[in-house]
């Protein structure tokens, strides 16, 4: 009995040290508790007894219900940082998130300030604003999606821009949760590294829309990737986000367009998690 009582306490004791562990540790103890009082239930009515049979029936589908939520929901939330293999692995993790938002932020803080200059404060100018707590809830989302992920290759992105240095802020924040890019700088360099690469060489492909190739250069790009039957996501990120340039894209075949970086990175890396499961 001893070693029982001694082995349980070394198990409460690991479970005690995560929110989950925790919640285990009180259902076990309620339905323990219920437990013992069908065991001494002889003397009850039929009556008094029926109530006790629901719980103990109902009950376990309950919790089972409760965990499949918290695990999809709070993954990330509900496991301690011993969880990961080390303690070096969650600091890791957690280092990518920040270096992913600063970055994700001053791209964000630069998209203002293009918009601004080119439209001016008009109402019509596209919206493009800094919201520091989305944009961390934004990363948040991205990482908790890359358990789909990390057991395959490692995501990549053809990002197609004749001026590279224009976005080096979003590929950092890609490049932080182990996303690489791979920079085109025209539409002929991307087809020939989409030649090379396969069709599934790229989880997602990003492209600026005028270039000196052409003021659609972007669109043009698009209609030669789905004419090859490549259908990766391809999103356009340029200098709009109407809904008349939105609905273009999707009717050419495209994702979207945007100037927005947390909007691209949000469907990026939600059409890089979809397309692995």
């Amino acid at each position: 009995m001893s070693d029982q009582v001694q082995n349980f306490g070394s198990v409460a004791n690991g479970l005690s040290r995560s929110p989950l562990g925790v919640i285990s540790l009180f259902i076990v103890l309620v339905y323990s508790f219920a437990a013992l009082v069908a065991a001494f239930s002889g003397s009850f009515a039929v009556g008094e007894r029926l109530p006790l049979i629901y719980f103990m029936v109902l009950f376990p589908v309950l919790v089972l219900f409760i965990f499949t939520l918290l695990v999809i929901k709070y993954t990330r939330l509900i496991y301690p940082p011993d969880a990961y293999k080390d303690e070096a692995n969650f600091v890791r993790m957690v280092e990518s998130k920040m270096e992913a938002a600063v970055a994700l932020g001053v791209a964000q803080y630069a998209a203002v300030q293009q918009t601004a200059a080119v439209y001016g404060a008009g109402e019509d100018r596209p919206r493009v604003e800094v919201n520091p707590g989305e944009i961390v809830r934004t990363v948040q989302r991205a990482v908790a999606a890359q358990p789909a992920t990390i057991e395959r290759r490692q995501p990549r992105i053809l990002w197609v821009d004749d001026n590279p240095d224009n976005n080096v802020n979003e590929r950092r924040a890609f490049d932080a949760l182990g996303i690489r890019t791979t920079i085109a700088r025209s539409t002929e360099q991307a087809l020939q590294i989409l030649d090379r690469e396969g069709v599934e060489g790229f989880d997602a492909i990003i492209s600026d829309m005028g270039r000196p190739e052409g003021k659609t250069a972007g669109y043009d790009l698009l209609k030669d990737v789905r004419d090859r039957g490549d259908r990766t996501p391809f999103f356009i990120y340029a200098s709009s986000r109407t809904p008349e340039h939105k609905a273009e894209t999707r009717r050419r075949g495209g994702q979207d367009t945007t100037n927005d970086p947390q909007e691209l990175f949000q469907e990026v890396t939600a059409a890089i998690a979809a397309n692995r499961r």
